[in-house]
């Protein structure tokens, strides 16, 4: 810690570089709450799935099991698994466990742009 602050004072550039850091990990920290409490759980999972499918295309293959992810969007399994299930009778999914094919991207870019939130 004494080494930190005399390398802050050493170099003001650092001090500022790590401030302006922390500030913006803060202010991430605070959106995604208010993200969280103001998006519903489908709106949370279909950006989570658009997110996805920016970077692997279509076919999307889950980071994280589907508890894992009920968590980290802040519902339960069982929402997680109703949803997804919901979607594949729909048509707009289809897969299971960590595998999943989006087939109407359409409707989950429609869900996950009211669950968008301009930070």
């Amino acid at each position: 810690r004494r080494r930190l602050h005399d390398a802050c004072r050493q170099w003001p550039d650092l001090a500022l570089a790590l401030l302006a850091g922390l500030s913006k990990n803060l202010y991430d920290q605070v959106n995604k709450v208010d993200w969280m409490t103001s998006s519903s759980a489908p709106e949370r999972l279909a950006n989570y799935l658009m997110g996805l499918r920016e970077r692997q295309g279509d076919a999307v293959t889950l980071p994280l099991n589907q508890r894992q992810l009920a968590a980290h969007l802040g519902i339960r399994a069982e929402t997680l698994s109703r949803l997804l299930n919901d979607w594949q009778t729909q048509g707009h999914v289809s897969g299971k466990r960590r595998d999943w094919v989006l087939h109407t991207p359409a409707y989950l870019e429609k869900l996950a742009t009211t669950a968008k939130r301009p930070f």
